[in-house]
């Protein structure tokens, strides 16, 4: 509703100053429109109850237009780019066919498309030489090019100005869908993803140095389970205006330093953010702008009678040692930050290889416990050789033992190479004694006599249970 209230922005082009007048009328607020605004206020005072309210609504529904004029194509040009840099571009642009003694039309068009793809480009001529669809070709796509005939109807200006405005605002509005999030405003997984490609192609023409930095909030889910989704929101707000802010003063990717734009960022979902640092100069500069941004974070946050405090865990990936695909870089940053925050939370870590070995170890260890196999482990180290059998054997107690998996056992076997030691008590069991039950109950039947050779009253003898233990092992050694 805000959107649909601001004025279209159009632009006008034409070299005489009689046609640009009669823009002026039909768009601008000139003394006609505003004696139009006061018969229009006389009228509802006289047949409607309330007029206040009738003149309200009468200005909502009102279009009203931010209309910029050009006498020539070349100040045209420069027109367009100014409203790029202030990020004000125009939704309609209405160009005159000739314009002596500078450029035409056509060539203005094709300057504008080049600057700005979305804009709605109407060519006006009063000649009938003018081919629509030959200058389609010049300056496509076609479904964003409209040819208007002169003499035009004021109306006819008026209406083609507000389908046209209104057709932009509707396809900008899906970009933004489909693109941004919408809670922050930042650049989704998906045009992240999009600028990453594009920063590492530039990259590798000019062999450059470029970093990915993932970010996640330290336990957020409690702000979310304690105060609620509204306040998480409102947390996610602050966080995203706090890291525009940090790269906006920040000049670590740009060789001249002061840059306005010097990274990227992006939410990717959740508590997830990401922060493109191209053209870097040094691999220090990463390791600077995470502590910048973790610094900046870590300051207290109101949500509404709260004051939160908030750390960040930083994972850091860097072009061309750590991947040379955005894939492989958000993959590997988001593993380091993972390793940061295990390590210690609000803190920042460079990738590193060992990083990746060890996520797989764990992953394996884990994931054969959970379906009942022996963790038969390639830990990638010693030419991917199995585990030793006594290891193999001690994971698959773990499960059999019908407890659940001691994390910090995974942990340690993930980290150290240890055996994975279960979480219950479980007698030895040797590795090629597996498959002779009948071995192993004699086996425990001596032990058990062994152990109540000694009576109550400390003399020598066979309890009742040692009786039968000796009794079974005599028993199997006959069989045999």
């Amino acid at each position: 509703m805000a959107e649909r209230n601001t004025p279209i922005r159009v632009l006008i082009v034409d070299d005489e100053p009689e046609i640009r007048d009669a823009y002026r009328q039909i768009l601008c607020d000139t003394e006609a429109n505003l004696e139009m605004t006061g018969f229009h206020e006389l009228r509802s005072r006289l047949f409607r109850k309330n007029p206040t309210e009738a003149l309200r609504h009468a200005a909502t529904r009102a279009t009203s237009f931010d209309t910029v004029f050009c006498q020539q194509a070349a100040e045209a040009v420069e027109a367009v780019k100014e409203a790029l840099a202030r990020n004000e571009p125009f939704a309609v642009v209405f160009l005159d066919m000739r314009m002596p003694p500078g450029r035409d039309g056509v060539w203005a068009a094709t300057q504008i498309r080049e600057l700005d793809p979305a804009v709605e480009i109407v060519i006006c001529t009063a000649y009938s030489d003018a081919d629509p669809g030959e200058i389609g070709g010049y300056v496509p796509p076609e479904d964003k090019l409209s040819y208007l005939q002169k003499p035009f109807h004021p109306h006819e200006v008026r209406q083609m100005t507000i389908a046209l405005g209104s057709k932009w605002r509707a396809e900008r509005r899906i970009v933004r869908l489909a693109y941004f999030d919408t809670l922050t405003g930042l650049p989704n997984r998906e045009q992240s993803r999009n600028r990453l490609s594009g920063a590492l192609q530039a990259a590798k023409e000019k062999g450059g140095l470029l970093a990915v930095l993932y970010l996640d909030l330290d336990n957020f889910k409690r702000v979310n389970d304690t105060l609620g989704h509204a306040a998480g929101d409102q947390l996610l707000c602050v966080v995203a205006d706090r890291l525009r802010s940090s790269l906006r003063y920040g000049g670590e990717s740009s060789p001249g330093g002061g840059s306005n734009r010097p990274g990227d960022i992006a939410r990717l979902g959740g508590d997830e953010f990401m922060v493109l640092l191209p053209n870097l100069r040094t691999t220090v500069d990463a390791g600077g702008v995470a502590e910048r941004l973790i610094l900046a974070l870590r300051q207290p946050i109101q949500v509404g009678s709260n004051s939160l405090v908030v750390t960040p865990s930083v994972g850091i990936a860097l072009y061309p040692q750590d991947g040379a695909d955005a894939e492989t870089l958000l993959r590997n940053a988001d593993l380091a930050m993972y390793f940061a925050k295990r390590r210690a939370p609000g803190t920042f870590a460079l990738f590193d290889v060992s990083m990746n070995t060890t996520a797989l170890h764990r992953f394996t260890i884990e994931e054969q416990l959970r379906g009942g196999q022996p963790a038969r482990v390639h830990s990638g180290r010693r030419g991917d050789r199995p585990d030793p059998p006594d290891r193999q054997v001690g994971a698959a107690r773990c499960m059999s033992a019908g407890e659940g998996l001691d994390r910090r056992g995974v942990a340690g076997a993930a980290h150290g190479g240890e055996r994975v030691r279960p979480p219950v008590r479980a007698r030895r069991v040797s590795a090629g004694g597996l498959g002779d039950p009948r071995r192993d109950r004699a086996r425990s039947g001596g032990a058990r006599a062994r152990n109540h050779r000694v009576g109550r009253h400390g003399r020598r003898g066979l309890g009742r249970e040692g009786h039968q233990g000796a009794q079974g092992a005599r028993d199997f050694a006959r069989h045999r």
